[in-house]
């Protein structure tokens, strides 16, 4: 536990993951591992044949935490999403003997929290084509596989116009109404489309004056999308409507402009990667383990995209605490996730071999 502690008390943020990395990267050199830092900030170790690739992320959502280790529970920030299951990962992968260490390529990156990725964007281009299986380091609560994660699609929703006072109103549209009348559109549709999907306004900047009308109201909307569909769908149903908004409004000029994206991805569940971690956490854990299906984004998307690759998301941790203020977790579940992380590597070389 003294490892995930020290590492937790390194407030790092994304953009401010320096220290955390230089940490990870003294302790895998004091248990012998050579580790390189590149100009992106992803920490990488990689053995002569590698083919399974282990890649957490150690940045966080800004916000510092207190640490503590009170009654089985230990909490700080990052200790859910994702230090905890990076540090499983690591433990895991030290008690590793060199021989199989051989075939493990550990990633570690530190802007994963960021929309750009750039950091995972640089690590999947330098990758050697023999990695066969990917393991990402992200909460399950230990007894759960993750075989799919929602896209992401953000997009900031414009209406511009003249400011007018506000007894204008009385036959003037507003600035700020007409925006939210086009959000509201958007997400009626895209709900009779897609079924029930997290889709919500996050940042709204509108008017200056509170005796005018607005000139102009800039709506940012986040929205998950499901596996089954893809972007290129969602962006044509949202233009689609905008375009219909945009012919009934005289007083305003109408536009969208996409912002960050990420394709959702998932993995057949009966595949050998699937199936080792579903056997080792009822050995290890001594219960059922469950799929899960993640509404969110993580690398699990792009590392499976990129590669085509089965690839599963593991870790400890109720992803539930993820960027709250009580990010806490079960010292008995980080500790078993290691066994249960330590045993599917092996398995897998073995198949492999």
């Amino acid at each position: 536990m003294e490892f995930l502690i020290s590492l937790l008390k390194i407030y790092s943020p994304s953009g401010s993951a320096g220290d955390a990395l230089n940490f990870l990267a003294e302790v895998l050199e004091r248990a012998g591992v050579e580790a390189s830092i590149d100009d992106y900030g992803v920490l990488t170790c990689a053995g002569e044949n590698p083919v399974i690739l282990l890649c957490g992320h150690v940045d966080t959502v800004p916000g510092p935490l207190p640490v503590t280790l009170r009654n089985g529970i230990l909490s700080g920030r990052g200790v859910v999403d994702a230090k905890g299951p990076l540090a499983a990962m690591i433990c895991a992968f030290l008690r590793l003997s060199e021989n199989v260490r051989n075939s493990i390529y550990l990633a570690v990156v530190s802007d994963e929290e960021t929309p750009e990725g750039l950091g995972t964007g640089a690590l999947l281009e330098k990758l050697p084509r023999s990695i066969k299986y990917g393991i990402v380091g992200e909460p399950s609560r230990g007894k759960g596989v993750t075989v799919s994660y929602h896209g992401r699609l953000s997009f900031w929703l414009e209406v511009k116009g003249k400011a007018m006072h506000a007894s204008a109103s009385i036959a003037r549209s507003n600035a700020i109404e007409s925006c939210f009348q086009l959000y509201s559109l958007i997400k009626n549709r895209l709900l009779q489309s897609l079924g029930k999907i997290p889709i919500c306004p996050t940042v709204v900047h509108g008017g200056d004056n509170f005796s005018s009308l607005p000139k102009s109201c800039r709506l940012h909307v986040d929205l998950r999308v499901p596996p089954r569909f893809s972007l290129q769908e969602i962006r044509q149903i949202i233009l689609d409507e905008v375009d219909r908004f945009r012919t009934g409004e005289r007083n305003f000029k109408i536009n969208v402009v996409f912002n960050s994206s990420v394709e959702p991805f998932s993995v057949d569940s009966d595949n050998i990667l699937v199936k080792t971690f579903l056997e080792t956490i009822r050995e290890v854990m001594k219960i059922e383990p469950i799929l899960i299906n993640k509404l969110g984004t993580s690398d699990f998307n792009l590392i499976g995209r990129k590669l085509g690759i089965p690839v599963v998301a593991y870790g400890p941790g109720n992803p539930r605490l993820s960027h709250t203020n009580i990010e806490r977790l079960l010292v008995s579940e980080y500790l078993s996730s290691i066994d249960v992380l330590e045993r599917v590597v092996k398995s897998l070389v073995r198949c492999v071999k």
